[in-house]
């Protein structure tokens, strides 16, 4: 879980599963987040997911630039990469405006550079590429083996043994998360290794996105909201796997912040093919790589089926914190 450009991972045992009425609300709170307002050309405010975070969650941020990227192309063309730098802390009490800049508009692709600004500083820059469906090639790996989501706990239940999820979680209900907590390796100095195995998280929009629910959006019957939840979702725990090789499992909350402050510094994402956000996607996530105060997070995701429907790198800044 992060923050735009801070993350709080301190929180306190006690936090459950949601029932019913907290996933329709968190989910409608999401889409509403996504219903971006024109205010001039190539300009669009929104407002936020309210959540118990302290800085704006940088997903949001980034599902939203899409969004806005997206409203400025022609709609034969759909999104296939998008790139971002988290420049400071976004407020959760101001409004976000995002300014869209048409950088190439091409036969095959087109590109937008959106800078999120808050209270007239930028607090996140997104460079994203649209393209026009084209051309035959095509591989991708062979998914691993995996678990059914119902075989998995839910994110809640594995946080349980380890002092729970916390109130930080709130406002996250809109997203269903099912994983089994894996532990680093070390050696006999004590060295963390990065293994070679990866951690396995499902994940899905928690309500299916009906017409109903989705009337009224912005990209309303195109691929672009699947799209935004997809990066939305993208954000939640990537920065956590740079933690299990040192002994964090994913859950681990409260471990985690009482020892750990990290930030993502910045976030890339690939779109390989059509997704839908609202069914269950496969998350393998794994951190090759940390030093010098930074991490590297990467994963691949899949949908039900073993395809493999986008890509995902995160570099994060991880502190030790004093005891």
């Amino acid at each position: 879980m992060t923050e735009a450009t801070a993350v709080e991972s301190n929180p306190a045992a006690g936090t459950g599963a949601p029932d019913a009425d907290e996933q329709i609300t968190s989910v409608g709170n999401l889409i509403e987040a996504l219903r971006l307002t024109p205010v001039g050309a190539g300009r669009f405010r929104a407002g936020h997911v309210p959540m118990n975070l302290t800085h704006l969650f940088g997903g949001q941020v980034l599902a939203q630039a899409l969004v806005a990227a997206a409203r400025t192309v022609s709609p034969e063309k759909s999104a296939h990469s998008l790139h971002a730098y988290f420049l400071r802390a976004g407020d959760t009490r101001l409004p976000i405006e995002y300014v869209v800049e048409t950088v190439r508009d091409g036969r095959r692709l087109s590109c937008r550079s959106v800078t999120a600004i808050q209270d007239g500083r930028p607090i996140a820059t997104v460079i994203t590429s649209f393209a026009a469906t084209s051309g035959d090639i095509d591989h991708q790996p062979s998914p691993p083996e995996r678990p059914e989501p119902y075989a998995v706990p839910t994110l809640a239940d594995a946080a349980q043994s380890w002092g729970g999820l916390g109130p930080l979680w709130g406002g996250f209900e809109a997203i269903e998360l099912r994983v089994e907590p894996r532990r680093g390796q070390r050696d006999a100095d004590g060295r963390a290794w990065a293994s070679q195995s990866s951690d396995l998280i499902w994940q899905r929009v928690a309500l299916p996105l009906d017409d109903q629910l989705t009337h009224g959006t912005d990209v309303e019957g195109s691929p672009v909201l699947q799209q935004a939840l997809l990066v939305y979702m993208s954000d939640i725990m990537l920065l956590a796997a740079a933690l299990v090789p040192h002994g964090v499992p994913i859950g681990q909350e409260e471990g985690a912040g009482s020892n750990w402050s990290g930030v993502s510094l910045d976030h890339a994402i690939w779109f390989h093919q059509p997704v839908r956000s609202d069914e269950w996607l496969l998350f393998v996530q794994h951190s090759p790589f940390a030093g010098a105060g930074r991490s590297l997070s990467t994963a691949e995701i899949f949908d039900r089926s073993g395809n493999l429907v986008a890509s995902v790198a995160q570099e994060g800044l991880i502190l030790t914190l004093d005891p």
